[in-house]
């Protein structure tokens, strides 16, 4: 009698132990997050084992949020994006739900790169640089200068039928700055110091 009634009562601890275990830990869920980018267009798809609500967040190369939504209660989309009119660089699609965080990155450049721009530091002359961007035919270029955070600080037009070259000073930005140059063709450079 003592011997089945230890084996009860070893079976009531294990039987226990078994169905805690079980409310404690619930099953995983899966999800999935892809991107696919097609010229100026980025395509996100998500796909989820359980509906929740899901946070899209674009951030910039310097970590500056450029676009954010949430999409209530999915569980599965495919949502596009389109970057034209962003600065060309890399940019972090990070995509939140109630289980997890996805972070894809995205390399945003020129489909053509034509005259290269070149930027440097004039020595001695403190934070005055010297911008250089070769032409060879009459062309109006324009040129912006953005902040770490993509402010737009400073704007210009200058018609060229040569190569052009200015001098800028930068005094009052900080360590990272970028220049973003076109042309009336449409060609695009951006220049990172």
């Amino acid at each position: 009698m003592k011997k089945i009634l230890s084996i009860f009562f070893v079976l009531l601890i294990t039987g226990s132990t078994v169905y805690a275990r079980r409310t404690e830990s619930p099953a995983p869920s899966v999800n999935g997050v892809g991107v696919m980018k097609t010229g100026s267009l980025v395509k996100v798809f998500y796909k989820a084992s359980e509906v929740s609500d899901v946070k899209v967040t674009i951030y910039n190369s310097f970590d500056k949020v450029v676009y954010k939504e949430v999409i209530r209660k999915s569980d599965g989309f495919l949502r596009p994006y389109n970057f034209d009119g962003l600065p060309y660089g890399e940019y972090t699609i990070e995509v939140t739900d109630r289980n997890q965080r996805t972070i894809e990155r995205v390399d945003y450049q020129q489909k053509e790169v034509k005259n290269l721009a070149k930027l440097v530091k004039v020595s001695g002359e403190g934070d005055k640089y010297l911008l250089m961007i070769p032409n060879k035919e009459l062309n109006k270029l324009t040129i912006r200068i953005y902040n770490e955070d993509g402010d737009l600080l400073h704007v210009e037009e200058k018609e060229t039928d040569t190569d052009f070259s200015g001098l800028y000073n930068l005094a009052s930005l900080s360590d990272k700055f970028y220049f973003l140059i076109s042309d009336e063709k449409g060609t695009t450079r951006e220049v990172v110091y």
